[in-house]
């Protein structure tokens, strides 16, 4: 008898890892592997309202201090004003037109659809992007009534920085040299009465974004934007550098914009970003751009000779959704496998009679339950992991400047929330299974001393 009981005990280490296991692949299919885990972490860390108040204006501060590098060749001559009171201002606007809900609600469309689908929740996945709430929310307005666009626009007084940025792209940047005063006198040299020009202009900005944007919304089937030069022909050569046209061209028929130019101006422009100008449009309609598995699949064709254009940015995505297959089923039913065939023959050996059995049993899983609880728990990650995790996160991203910075203390927060949360999580279920083990084993023993003979 002691030998058997010596052999049951022997059993209690793997006992122990195929316990450990099993509830690591449990909180592994319930968080990691789990898409609603990365929205409720993402809600409860504040993601969305930290986005606009932590790394918004720090990339709009950032975007500011390098526009003469960032801006096209033909806006390059723009200074747009940099102030706080300015950067207030965007950042209002911002707000009102692309809200934290709008961007939480969006942001978790993409992550519920996608995600599933990697982590073989779902079989297909349909990611739908629409920015006509933003985009209406700008440009649209009620009649008498200045569009958000219009009031942004003039409380930064764009226009004179328009017209102020074509008189010093016309001199070839020299005028940006030159003090405010002699700058300023230069402008009305070059386009006469200042107010009266920039107003002008302001109205044909005004109606060409009204044009434009109703198109994009999907209001109207075409738009014809025409600038005439004829109220401001002194205006004609600062501005021909920035409209990328002539000025005999734009004194002579004016500025001309529709939205057949405007699609062959975007499908020759650089890059993939843009390569279907049709579908990439449907994104500021009601309908929204929707990209599906299908899209996905037919990317990955067209990328198998490249492995590294794989899947999703050489995400394999249908390595993921095996593996997570593999986790939620053979994995870990083998694992719960392993730890009751442990547990029954620790019960088997240790014990002769069925309470005896049975206290054996619910014996090792409730020693096991306790040994997790205490490394998962107060004494093992919380002291133990939580600061290494921490430099860990934090080395990852110790090198991301300006704006990414807040995206870094962002990820450096959600990171730590995520490992927390899985830790926890483990620690928890095992407590709960330490109390129901405990109970059981208090019935067992209680069960054992009533049977008849046991004194």
């Amino acid at each position: 008898m002691l030998l058997r009981r010596g052999c049951a005990a022997a059993l209690f280490p793997p006992l122990l890892l195929a316990v450990f296991a099993v509830l690591l692949l449990v909180q592994l299919a319930s968080t990691l592997l789990d898409s609603s885990f990365y929205r409720d972490e993402l809600r409860e860390q504040g993601v969305y309202e930290r986005v606009h108040t932590e790394v918004m204006p720090l990339m709009l501060d950032e975007f500011l201090s390098r526009q003469d590098s960032d801006l096209p060749d033909n806006l390059a001559a723009l200074d747009l004003p940099a102030d706080a009171e300015s950067q207030v201002a965007v950042l209002e606007i911002t707000l009102e037109v692309v809200p934290p809900a709008f961007l939480q609600q969006t942001t978790e469309h993409v992550l519920d659809e996608f995600l599933s689908y990697l982590f073989a929740q779902t079989d297909d996945f349909e990611v739908n992007v629409s920015f006509a709430e933003p985009l209406r929310a700008l440009v649209v307005h009620e009649a008498g009534q200045p569009s958000s666009f219009e009031v942004a626009y003039q409380q930064l007084e764009l226009g004179d920085v328009l017209v102020e940025g074509a008189v010093v792209s016309a001199s070839g940047g020299v005028a940006r040299l030159l003090p405010d005063e002699v700058r300023a006198e230069l402008v009305r040299q070059a386009v006469g009465d200042t107010d009266a020009t920039v107003g002008e202009l302001d109205a044909e900005v005004f109606a060409a974004v009204g044009e434009i944007g109703g198109w994009l919304l999907g209001d109207t089937d075409t738009f014809r934007v025409e600038v005439s030069f004829d109220e401001f022909p002194e205006l004609a050569g600062p501005l021909a550098p920035i409209l990328r046209r002539s000025p005999a061209e734009l004194l002579a028929s004016g500025f001309v914009l529709d939205e057949r130019r405007l699609r062959a101006d975007l499908e020759a422009a650089d890059g993939d970003a843009v390569n279907d100008v049709d579908r990439t449009l449907t994104v500021f309609t009601d309908a929204g751009w929707t990209y599906t598995d299908r899209d996905l699949d037919a990317r990955t064709t067209e990328c198998e000779p490249e492995p590294a254009c794989e899947d999703a940015g050489g995400l394999d995505v249908d390595g993921v959704r095996t593996a997570s297959d593999l986790v939620r089923g053979p994995i870990r039913w083998g694992a719960i496998g392993a730890a009751a065939l442990l547990a029954l023959l620790i019960g088997v050996l240790g014990g002769q009679s069925l309470p005896q059995r049975l206290a054996w049993v619910t014996g090792a899983l409730s020693l096991s339950f306790l040994v997790i609880v205490l490394a998962a728990g107060p004494l093992g990650y919380a002291p133990r992991l939580t600061p290494e995790v921490h430099e860990l996160l934090v080395s990852g991203t110790d090198d991301w400047t300006g704006s990414r910075q807040a995206f870094a203390d962002l990820v450096v927060n959600v990171g730590e929330s995520f490992v927390e949360a899985f830790a926890g999580g483990i620690a928890t279920d095992a407590l709960v299974g330490l109390i129901v083990s405990a109970v059981v084993l208090s019935g067992a023993v209680i069960w054992e001393r009533q049977r008849p003979g046991w004194d």
